[in-house]
């Protein structure tokens, strides 16, 4: 492939066109626990049995290596910002253009386009730091919001990077691709964050692509936990989730499924710190 071919990625246009049995202290431990676990098994796992990590792209938190498999945001609460990350690149040639499509539920949460013209307004969706962290010069699309043809209720943010020239080389390893912004709606409900049309290539001189898994999330936009009224949630408001365990208490029904139950405290535990 011809120095600057990965320009071809580039789209020309866009398309046509996410009171229990313990003791109250160590049942929220446990919820962390298994909240954590939850985080880090599938790395956990290739450590432990010895085995070559494969590559993958994932939904992860900033500042976290891990795939954010459950989201959380507040019904029309602060911004819900995550990565699109890659992991365990280990091409001999490194990483060199991805794209991807992210399909995510526009009734329940929106990427910001106050002009409606099909992208994403400016800082909404920006490049990660992984393409360029070798020093090689890239160039990405705009990110396109298109309708998803199977579904009206649905959207699909199409994004492309690639680099230019095959010098210097090209990262392996893990990091960052991209960064997008979600903004919760005031519709509450959960549905699958999902990533398809995903494509790893790497730097060599006819390029190839790098097989890779992808893990998806679930997104969940639900009433904001903060029961004490500092408009931030804590771990009284946790704690008080669970003392209403089985009950009809609507305050903290915070799916408003008629019974507070597990979903519940996860949510007010993964709203943990937020402000709302």
């Amino acid at each position: 492939m011809k120095d600057g071919s990965f320009l071809n990625w580039l789209p020309k246009h866009s398309s046509i066109r996410r009171r229990f049995f313990f003791g109250l202290s160590r049942f929220i431990s446990i919820c962390l626990l298994i909240l954590a676990l939850n985080l880090t098994l599938p790395t956990t796992i290739n450590k432990v049995f010895g085995q070559t990590p494969q590559t993958m792209m994932f939904f992860g938190s900033p500042g976290s290596s891990w795939p954010a498999t459950t989201i959380v945001g507040v019904q029309n609460g602060p911004i819900v910002t995550r990565e699109i990350r890659v992991s365990d690149v280990t091409d001999a040639n490194g990483l060199a253009a991805f794209m991807f499509k992210v399909k995510y539920d526009k009734t329940l949460v929106s990427i910001q386009d106050n002009d409606n013209n099909g992208i994403a307004d400016e800082g909404q969706v920006t490049p990660g730091g992984f393409l360029a962290s070798t020093g090689k010069q890239t160039a990405c699309s705009n990110p396109y919001l298109d309708p998803d043809q199977t579904n009206v209720n649905n959207k699909k943010l199409a994004y492309v990077c690639v680099t230019l020239g095959p010098t210097p080389d090209a990262p392996t390893g893990t990091g960052n691709l991209a960064t997008i912004k979600f903004k919760p709606g005031s519709n509450l409900g959960m549905f699958p964050l999902t990533l398809e049309s995903t494509q790893l290539a790497n730097n060599s001189e006819n390029p190839n692509l790098i097989p890779h898994i992808i893990i998806n999330a679930s997104f969940r936009v639900a009433r904001c936990a903060d029961f004490t009224g500092d408009h931030k949630v804590r771990m009284a408001d946790v704690s008080r989730v669970v003392e209403n365990y089985g009950t009809s208490n609507a305050l903290y029904d915070l799916d408003e499924n008629g019974i507070v139950l597990s979903p519940d405290i996860t949510i007010a535990v993964y709203q943990y710190g937020i402000t709302c």
